[in-house]
This record gives C-alpha cells, structure tokens and sequence, in this order.
C-alpha cells in the first residue's frame, strides 16, 4: 500500500516524486494554507442577503414569505422573489432578498420564518 505525504509540491499524477523524501510514488497531501484574501470577510452589515425557505407547494408561500418578514419591518426586495418546485412537486423552495441593517434583524428574518408552520427549514 501506499503511503500519504504532505508537500506543497506535486510531481506527476498527483504523486510525490521520491527526491521529496516520501516513499516512491506516494499520494500526495497538499499541505492547506487558509487565508482570506478579504480583511473583512464574514457578513458586512448593514447589507442585502438572501434566504431560501421551503415548505409545501400549493400553500401560497411566494406571497406568504415577504409578508412575514415585511410584517416584522425587514425591507424585502420583492424583484428577487423566485420559487422552485421540487421534482416531486410536493414542495417549493423560495428564495429571495432582504436588506439588514445589523445581524440582530438578520436573525430575526430567520426566526420569522421558521416560526411559520408550514415552512419546513430555512437557509
């Protein structure tokens, strides 16, 4: 069997030439270096985000869905508003935008619409 190695230099196919000081020909590892080429990466608020929730199709969630969180003040842009039946045609997923001035009202759209019966999850 052959051995892993981590590198950050791959030789032919994939394997680490023996000259690396891995066994001959073993399946190389590339070592990961994580960074953000963004300082400011995460979520920048105030901004306009998008949430996705589904449920039943046939259940008028494509209007119920801005309603509930125009009711509790989030500024929905209603041009962004699509659904997607399932291929079963047993649900719909609706996805839309929404402005957020601070995470607090971001999460409140979540929480909205998770305390909607008849929507299943959110994302």
């Amino acid at each position: 069997m052959r051995g892993l190695c981590v590198s950050k230099e791959v030789g032919a196919a994939g394997l680490a030439p023996p000259d690396l000081g891995c066994p001959a020909f073993s399946p190389i590892i590339r070592a990961m270096n994580i960074t953000s080429d963004h300082p400011d990466h995460g979520f920048q608020f105030p901004g306009v985000f998008e949430i996705t929730a589904m449920g039943p199709a046939g259940a008028g969630l494509e209007e119920r869905i801005p309603e509930l969180l125009e009711a509790i003040g989030i500024v929905v842009l209603r041009e962004t508003v699509a659904a997607r039946n399932s291929s079963g045609g047993k649900f719909v997923s609706i996805r839309l935008s929404f402005h957020a001035e601070d995470r607090s009202r971001y999460e409140a759209a979540h929480a909205a619409l998770r305390a909607e019966p008849q929507i299943k999850w959110t994302l």
